[in-house]
């Protein structure tokens, strides 16, 4: 239970950081094309280091280079969005997946039978097996049915490599919060049914993984920033998603890494999307007088 737990969550985090639909947006800040980052500065006895990941993927597409464990080796904690090693987190994130609402309650009778055609066209799935999920379960749930490959997480084998190597692992954030800003997911109900921009951001993202896949691959946590915030301009609220899924939770993690890594030095890792970008984690800690440096070899 606690494996399908893990897993579900990261594939929550992928949708979280994932494709979402906003109104373009241009950025000016441009980095080097590198998942690894090295973070100094006066107040810094050692270095810390910054990770991006994809958080999910097939296994067959995963891989970790030695900057990893490099940077493993050379820290003295692991700081994931979420602490995944916590019971009282697991218990409170599977609590946090089941509602008292039925489907037939929370959408419309056109968005109900939108959600039933694609789940008969697309997946093994039916809409009893979904009736009492939040949407980010459900939207974890299809992903999850659409890549249809034994899952590798990112987040998860740092974590083992962290524990193996005798660190503790903590989270940027509590389960309470994850639950909070996952509301963003929750659809409005309305008698129109979804355009396919709504469909893609509520319910089945996943016909954009391979690009996202792609970008990560290549290290491009620009393009796929932008790629995450830049979709399509058809959604209302696109400004506040990426407000609550990346801007905000960025400055809030900027606002504790100082002191996490004065007192140690740190491996941070949280999902690509969040590194790049003028609220992006990397021109945050420059902001505050760091200097984050990108790891290349």
């Amino acid at each position: 239970m606690k494996k399908f737990m893990i897993h579900t969550l990261m594939i929550f985090l992928a949708l979280s950081t994932g494709p979402v639909f906003a109104k373009q947006t241009n950025f000016t800040v441009e980095l080097a094309d590198s998942l690894v980052w090295k973070i100094t500065g006066p107040e810094l006895e050692q270095p810390s280091y910054l990770a991006g990941t994809l958080h999910l993927m097939c296994k067959k597409d995963f891989n970790l280079d030695q900057r990893y464990q490099h940077a493993i080796d050379n820290t003295q904690q692991l700081y994931l969005e979420l602490d995944f090693d916590d019971p009282e987190s697991m218990s409170t994130l599977q609590q946090g997946m089941f509602v008292d609402k039925s489907l037939k309650d929370r959408l419309s009778n056109n968005q109900y039978q939108q959600l039933n055609e694609y789940l008969q066209a697309n997946t093994k799935l039916n809409l009893e097996m979904l009736d009492k999920l939040d949407f980010f379960a459900i939207q974890a749930t299809l992903l999850a049915s659409s890549l249809n490959c034994p899952i590798k997480s990112v987040d998860h084998e740092l974590m083992t490599m962290a524990l193996s190597s005798g660190q503790e692992v903590w989270g940027l954030e509590t389960a309470e919060e994850q639950l909070e800003f996952s509301k963003i997911f929750t659809p409005p109900k309305s008698e129109n049914a979804w355009t396919e921009e709504e469909f893609n951001m509520y319910v089945a993202s996943a016909n954009t993984f391979d690009n996202m896949l792609e970008m990560y691959q290549e290290q491009d946590i620009t393009e796929l920033h932008n790629y995450v915030v830049s979709q399509s301009s058809q959604i209302e609220n696109g400004h506040k998603i990426i407000a609550t899924i990346l801007d905000n939770r960025n400055i809030k993690w900027v606002e504790k890494m100082p002191e996490i890594m004065k007192t140690q030095p740190t491996f941070f890792a949280v999902g690509s999307g969040h590194l790049a970008g003028d609220f992006g984690v990397i021109n945050l800690l420059r902001q505050a007088g760091y200097t984050v440096t990108p790891v290349m070899q």
